[in-house]
């Protein structure tokens, strides 16, 4: 698994580990969340480790995932931006989805016909 981090937004991810009082093994979750067929954007969530992800670390960092979600997830980068604290997950080359299960509901596309 390829996954950039900026040195920024990892000294804020070891910040957020350190920061937590529980005494267990704690991951980030990279989250993907879709939006409709387009392609998807992402979050992180910290969690417990567990067997069932697929784990790497990076920076000193532990990653989670699950298996389905390895394919969105390759090449992705981790920034942060400097004014607001937040996290920028990008991906350079984003897969979409193919065979949309979603249909337009009252719009008919051939109307000018």
């Amino acid at each position: 698994m390829e996954i950039q981090i900026t040195e920024l937004a990892a000294a804020k991810l070891r910040l957020l580990l350190w920061k937590e009082t529980i005494d267990v093994p704690l991951a980030f979750h990279i989250v993907l969340l879709t939006s409709g067929c387009n392609t998807p954007s992402f979050g992180l969530e910290v969690i417990e480790q567990q067997e069932d992800l697929k784990q790497i670390k990076i920076r000193n960092i532990p990653f989670v995932w699950y298996t389905e979600d390895e394919q969105w997830l390759e090449g992705i980068s981790i920034d942060m931006n400097r004014e607001n604290g937040k996290f920028i997950i990008e991906h350079p080359d984003p897969s979409q989805l193919t065979n949309c299960p979603m249909e337009l509901q009252g719009v008919d596309l051939h109307q000018d016909e």
